[in-house]
């Protein structure tokens, strides 16, 4: 059902106008909201956990039926990428905001530019946006369950000039090259749960499991880490490029990532604040939890 209902609907939203395929996405985003109520009670659990009393709880629910629509309209447009031509792509973009910061970064780096991305707004378009601004894009990805999915996932994305690199052994010794080519962006993602490898940091205010990489690689090769950020406004999108994330430098290695990587934290925090109708809210941040919570009491 994956396989071809995937492949059915790639096919069927190209031959929509664009609008007609985003507006047959908010029906379906819909339809799954309210036949998966489970997505609802996570969604909503997981604003409270960020927020606090921020929010009312008609509130949360508000915004996480937003953001469950804006997570189909990114799905919608991104199987439609490949029908775009370079104009279409960039006439998406109703503004750019901050992309000197970027510009700096690939003269500056010694090597590629870390292209910190998220879950919020569409994490695709924001990608698809550099290549057709003449900057290098490579992705890491990691496969989906359904073969075929993953295969649609790089056809799109091969389509628009990104370079895939899967996450793998071999996948590794791309990206190690990769990282040492100037003039290249390398994006990578820090914001959903790191499971049981992951480094715990806080996340507002809560203790969450987070990937390594991004701090990682950029102390490793003394490399930049520029957020890269697409929101959606209406139908199309605003780019937001921000100053690097501070790097922490520390004689204890293990320091300087967890240091580095509470500092990328706060740049996702902050973007989520600002637009919190448009963050992954049905992925469960804080899932993994430290060992210290699980351990018996004395």
């Amino acid at each position: 059902m994956e396989r071809y209902g995937s492949r059915f609907l790639s096919w069927l939203v190209r031959r929509l106008p664009r609008r007609s395929a985003l507006r047959f996405g908010d029906s379906l985003s819909f339809i799954a909201w309210h036949l998966l109520p489970k997505f609802q009670r996570l969604a909503v659990r997981m604003i409270e956990t960020a927020f606090g009393d921020r929010y009312t709880p008609k509130e949360r629910w508000r915004i996480a039926r937003r953001a469950y629509r804006n997570i189909i309209r990114t799905m919608i447009d991104f199987l439609r990428f490949p029908i775009y031509s370079k104009e279409d792509m960039l006439n998406l973009a109703t503004s750019v905001e901050g992309w000197e910061h970027l510009e700096k970064a690939l003269k500056s780096s010694p090597g590629a530019v870390l292209g910190l991305a998220g879950h919020i707004g569409s994490w695709e378009y924001s990608g698809a946006f550099l290549p057709n601004r003449g900057i290098p894009l490579v992705a890491v990805g990691r496969e989906q369950r359904e073969t075929a999915i993953t295969n649609l996932m790089i056809e799109s994305r091969t389509k628009v000039g990104i370079q895939h690199v899967p996450r793998s052994k071999f996948g590794n010794r791309q990206l190690v090259k990769c990282l040492k080519t100037k003039g290249t962006v390398v994006g990578l993602l820090a914001d959903q749960n790191g499971g049981k490898n992951g480094m715990f940091v806080p996340f507002f205010g809560k203790q969450a499991s987070t990937v390594r990489g991004p701090a990682f690689f950029a102390l490793r090769y003394n490399l930049p880490i520029v957020p890269i950020f697409g929101i959606w406004e209406d139908m199309k999108y605003k780019i937001i490029v921000l100053p690097p994330v501070q790097l922490v430098h520390h004689e204890d290695n293990e320091e300087a990532i967890r240091l580095t990587t509470i500092n990328i934290m706060k740049v996702y925090e902050k973007i989520i604040s600002d637009y919190p109708d448009q963050w992954m809210w049905v992925h469960d941040r804080w899932k993994t939890r430290p060992p210290e919570e699980s351990a018996p009491k004395e």
